[in-house]
């Protein structure tokens, strides 16, 4: 991310990896880094 972004959030879920599909597919989100327990997906406006 080139600099700060406009808005954010922390959502907590059973399945990392599925929300992570969900928001690839929903919003066109990028996944940034992802391990077991946390993911860092974003898009430019959040």
């Amino acid at each position: 991310m080139p600099g700060p972004a406009r808005a954010g959030a922390v959502l907590f879920a059973k399945d990392v990896a599925d929300l992570v599909r969900f928001y690839e597919s929903v919003l066109g989100m990028v996944c940034v880094h992802q391990d077991a327990d946390h993911a860092v997906i974003e898009n430019p406006d959040l």
